[in-house]
């Protein structure tokens, strides 16, 4: 991200808020293989790659900025309560950490590790710093569960934590979500949910289920648990 223009040759006149290596004149795109070759010992610049002009004005940029994480997050989850304070210290920290790391990476996916945000780390921190409407009836539903099943506070924290994370994620639904969503409502069916009064067994059974596929795409043992709760309140069938 920039808050000042690009020093860059344009090929025209025009004044383009997104400028393509097409829309560079010579000298700007000798420029760029130079400090491409200087830097990478390859000089072949992406034809991909884009520059975009920046709207952040650098004197008010913080204000500007956290008042974007708060547009983004009310887009994602409408009528949540988020602390966009918060959430912005949090990305900047991390990238002026990342900052301090002077190496060179030679591979695309040790820079993103090393040097960069990737969409995961902010869409994590915007979900720790938010709060989406139904969250408090989902959490209410989920104590009654672990304390039918005899969960302690050690063993009850980390399903709590996924559940709180499942349901702002299905907010906005990825079609894996949907996907693993569909099976869990599937198995729920075959264990007779609605019949089964026993959720220690219900669970159990849904999980027997569920084939080895899915539940590797869930992730650990207590997600593919948590998974199955948040299924069982949040269920319509």
């Amino acid at each position: 991200m920039a808050s000042c223009n690009f020093d860059l040759g344009l090929n025209s006149e025009l004044e383009l808020e997104i400028i393509s290596i097409g829309n560079l004149n010579e000298k700007s795109i000798d420029k760029l293989k130079a400090a491409l070759l200087s830097e990478m010992g390859n000089s072949d610049i992406p034809p991909n790659i884009r520059f975009i002009v920046p709207k952040l004005h650098i004197q008010e940029q913080q204000g500007q900025v956290i008042g974007k994480v708060a547009e983004l997050v009310e887009y994602l989850f409408p009528n949540s309560h988020c602390n966009s304070v918060n959430i912005y210290r949090t990305l900047i920290d991390e990238l002026l950490r990342k900052g301090c790391v002077t190496y060179d990476y030679t591979k695309w996916d040790e820079l993103l590790i090393n040097k960069a945000l990737t969409s995961e780390k902010v869409i994590k921190t915007i979900q720790t710093h938010t709060s989406v409407h139904g969250n408090e009836q989902i959490m209410r539903d989920f104590d009654s569960i672990a304390s039918e099943l005899g969960l302690n506070f050690l063993a009850k924290k980390p399903l709590q934590n996924s559940i709180e994370r499942l349901h702002i994620e299905r907010m906005n639904p990825s079609s894996l979500a949907i996907t693993i969503k569909r099976e869990i409502e599937n198995a729920l069916r075959k264990a007779g949910f609605g019949v089964n009064s026993d959720i220690k067994l219900l669970i159990n059974d849904v999980e027997n289920l569920l084939s080895d596929s899915i539940k590797n795409k869930i992730g650990l043992s207590h997600e593919v648990k948590a998974t199955i709760i948040y299924e069982i309140i949040a269920s319509e069938i």
